[in-house]
């Protein structure tokens, strides 16, 4: 979806915007102390919905235990129509990793509308991806 693709161009950007101009960044993308109690709860929860999203991407597209076969293919293109559940938890993990380190090296004070944004969009996939034909994270121009 557009709204999407938007959502998360714009989250990167601005948390990109928003990351100190220090030239040493902190690669390790585990909450610290500089994050208030709700950007931790925020943080985790954006950890849970990705893997809700992994499950319900891996479940629709193994055919829902014979219930479902051939009826959902994965939204991003990036992916292919049936990508295997290696290669999805694979790019997952390292888009994971990628926003949770963008966001520790994220000005504190800028965090958590960051967390918000990442948070929103992630929910968007996973309420949407048992209503269409296709899971995970769609793209369309």
């Amino acid at each position: 979806m557009k709204t999407s693709l938007i959502l998360n161009a714009i989250l990167i950007s601005a948390m990109l915007l928003l990351a100190p101009k220090a030239n040493a960044i902190d690669w390790n993308p585990i909450p610290d102390e500089s994050y208030t109690k709700t950007q931790k709860i925020l943080a985790a929860g954006f950890v849970v919905a990705n893997l809700m999203d992994i499950s319900q991407t891996v479940y629709a597209l193994e055919g829902c235990r014979g219930k479902c076969e051939g009826r959902y293919k994965e939204g991003n293109p990036l992916l292919g129509e049936q990508p295997s559940r290696g290669t999805l938890i694979a790019i997952k993990a390292v888009g994971v990793y990628g926003v949770m380190t963008l966001l520790k090296n994220t000005q504190p004070k800028y965090r958590t509308l960051s967390l918000v944004l990442a948070n929103a969009v992630i929910t968007s996939v996973v309420i949407s991806n048992g209503s269409q034909p296709m899971v995970g994270f769609r793209i369309g121009f």
